[in-house]
């Protein structure tokens, strides 16, 4: 039998059978096609199909919109999807209409259900919750939005580019790096007020889908009173098991930081988190203290990996108070005194008005003569006696105080940990097991 090779085609499936698979385990297309209409209802690719279409190529080869139909040109598309699809059914237009449509069918919902289904499907086992909030900066002009639209808007960069509109992004993931919620937010969003609603929110999903006993992880933006009221729980709502770092414009945070370092018998070794090679080592202390007037929990956490940025600051600081105090000796010791009592009197005073923080002074008194300069001009006679007069220094050593510099260095590897459960030290060790564990 003659075969007409021209006739031939080779396609190339990738990861796309393996990506489509698993969305269909998920039932993504079911949900999304449950809760959208169309215009175009004549069209052969559903709002679900369309979707599809997009995540794989997100997450194979990630195309504009308007190149997606030709990303789809080379591929089996038919087996992909459904027979008669064809590469130009996924043009810009109908993805265009596609992602319209699922808009007005609120994305928040579809994809937190989304998520929970895939928890059970996978049989994944939730025992923490992480929220934190990220920006997303955007380039040019756009046109002003509706008041209850998304406000492309300056807020606090995380992109370090507070020059630049943005959107922001809430996200909130399981101890699996699962997403279970995720928001798009008006671009001057507080990690403060979202936190407040998006504990909230998750709450009552989580305990919908019969998720509970969970641990709510979040960084210091967490840490306000109404988002610590909200936590408590009420009549209607249940408490949140939370931990939270504490942030250090408390100045409880840097009494508690004291608190520890002067009982370093009272460490507990945590060790290790992970295998990894040269991994911080962690040790902790609890105690308990009043925040807004309600007592909680502190842990107290110390790694042995000092913080790169903490250890240069501190280094800056200490070479700046150096380079000052150094200043300042030399200035002193450049005066001449006419007597020992004079030259006490300024090297107390000098000390009294400088204190250190990382560096210590010992100074001394000395004698130094100098021939006084010849009170006529010409040639010096051939007996002529020289003049000497006495005059009375300041000496001054600056030395490094290692022991503080030590302390510093420890206190600089501290950090806070705030919850409200007063369990056992076994229970405040999973705790802080779970909020290092993102």
């Amino acid at each position: 039998m003659n075969i007409n090779t021209d006739k031939i085609t080779s396609v190339i499936d990738g990861p796309i059978p393996l990506i489509l698979s698993h969305a269909r385990k998920l039932g993504i297309a079911d949900e999304i096609n449950s809760r959208t209409t169309r215009d175009d209802e004549k069209s052969i690719i559903s709002t679900g199909m369309g979707i599809e279409a997009i995540i794989a190529n997100i997450l194979t080869d990630r195309k504009a919109l308007y190149k997606i139909q030709e990303f789809y040109a080379d591929k089996d598309v038919e087996k992909f999807f459904w027979p008669g699809i064809q590469a130009k059914h996924f043009n810009d237009d109908t993805l265009g209409r596609i992602l319209d449509a699922f808009y007005e069918a609120n994305p928040k919902e579809i994809f937190t259900s989304i998520a929970l289904k895939s928890i059970e499907t996978y049989n994944i086992k939730v025992k923490t919750i992480h929220a934190d909030t990220t920006s997303m900066s955007v380039y040019g002009e756009y046109n002003t939005c509706e008041e209850n639209d998304l406000q492309i808007v300056r807020g606090h960069s995380k992109d370090h580019r507070p020059d630049l509109k943005q959107i922001m992004f809430g996200l909130a993931n399981t101890n699996k790096k699962v997403l279970v919620g995720g928001e798009v937010l008006n671009g001057n969003t507080s990690d403060k007020t979202w936190n407040n609603a998006f504990i909230q929110k998750i709450r009552k999903t989580l305990c919908q889908a019969g998720i509970e006993d969970i641990i709510y992880t979040s960084d210091g933006s967490f840490v306000t009173e109404d988002n610590l009221t909200v936590a408590k729980g009420n009549d209607k709502t249940p408490k949140t098991i939370f931990i939270s770092r504490l942030p250090g414009n408390f100045n409880l945070e840097e009494k508690l930081k004291l608190k520890a370092l002067s009982a370093p018998e009272a460490w507990v070794q945590v060790g290790t988190l992970h295998d990894k090679k040269n991994a911080a080592i962690y040790k902790i202390q609890s105690f308990t203290d009043f925040l807004y007037d309600i007592p909680y929990r502190f842990i107290v956490c110390h790694s042995n990996h000092l913080d790169g940025r903490k250890l240069k600051a501190l280094q800056a600081v200490i070479k700046r108070e150096n380079d000052q105090i150094t200043k300042a000796v030399a200035e002193l010791e450049a005066v001449d005194y006419y007597c020992d009592e004079d030259a006490k009197a300024a090297l107390d005073k000098f000390i009294a008005e400088n204190p250190l923080e990382y560096h210590s002074l010992s100074g001394k008194t000395t004698v130094e003569k100098k021939v006084k300069k010849r009170s006529h001009q010409g040639q010096p006679r051939k007996n002529e006696t020289k003049e000497v007069a006495t005059w009375h220094k300041v000496k001054i050593r600056v030395f490094e105080e290692h022991v503080k510099i030590d302390q510093h260095k420890e206190k600089a590897g501290l950090f806070v940990l705030i919850t409200k459960q007063q369990n056992t030290l076994h229970r405040l060790q999973n705790l802080f097991n779970a909020s290092k564990s993102y």
